[in-house]
């Protein structure tokens, strides 16, 4: 289980760049997931499921992120 705060800014994140819209905020997501896999600690995971949840706003946002991924998976 990992669990990622985000955007930037938001909760115990920190960091120098503003997320302004949900789809930079995917963007952003999908980026981390991306070099996350790679890493060859971590490729034992990349052809696992992938379950995501939000709580709060994420709520509202998390569905949206989640079909980014699904987008940018599939093309």
């Amino acid at each position: 289980m990992i669990y990622i705060d985000q955007p930037v800014g938001v909760g115990f994140s920190y960091g120098v760049e503003t997320v302004g819209t949900s789809e930079e905020a995917a963007s952003d997501l999908w980026k981390f997931m991306q070099i996350f896999l790679k890493d060859s600690r971590f490729q034992k995971y990349a052809n696992k499921s992938l379950g995501l949840w939000g709580e709060s706003y994420g709520g509202h946002y998390g569905y949206f992120r989640s079909f980014s991924i699904v987008l940018k998976t599939v093309r």
